[in-house]
């Protein structure tokens, strides 16, 4: 007799392998994660410890997380592999970062502004503009994996049929 546990199991296979996205779509949220550590780190420890400014902390703690956020998106979870990153790939990629540094940055900064207004105390103004800054990645998550799935990092026709054939 099957458990309900190998039911299940064989459904995600079965998903799985009929839809290649959702592996991509598992690697790139486990990318979203270390990256979001990186950067939650830094914009912690910057806000937090050295009460630095948090927009130019935003602005730190994206660019730190973007450099293993885009070797980790293209060597893991779209398994480009081979030599270095082309500029095709490169440029989109940071114009988005640069797109998502510019709305949480601002959203950022408003919070701290409005924190600051009310007196509240640094752990408190660490933890909102924390806050603030997961939800504007949150925001834009969907939409750049799509933009990688799709455009950046899609398969042309020609690699799709080596890989299918070999």
């Amino acid at each position: 007799m099957r458990t309900p546990w190998a039911a299940v199991r064989g459904r995600v296979l079965w998903a799985v392998e009929a839809q290649p996205w959702i592996v991509r779509l598992a690697r790139y949220a486990g990318v979203s994660v270390i990256a979001s550590a990186v950067g939650f780190t830094v914009l912690g420890v910057l806000v937090g410890i050295f009460h630095a400014p948090a927009g130019w902390s935003n602005v730190t703690a994206t660019l730190a997380a973007a450099v293993p956020s885009f070797e980790l998106n293209r060597r893991w979870a779209w398994q480009r592999r081979g030599g270095r990153a082309t500029a095709r790939q490169v440029i989109p990629f940071f114009a988005m970062t640069l797109s998502g540094l510019a709305l949480s940055t601002y959203i950022v900064q408003t919070v701290s502004i409005v924190a600051l207004a009310y007196n509240v105390s640094n752990g408190i103004l660490t933890l909102a503009v924390e806050i603030a800054n997961l939800s504007a990645w949150g925001l834009l998550w969907v939409v750049q994996f799509l933009i990688l799935d799709r455009l950046l990092f899609r398969r042309r026709r020609a690699q799709t049929e080596v890989l299918t054939t070999a």
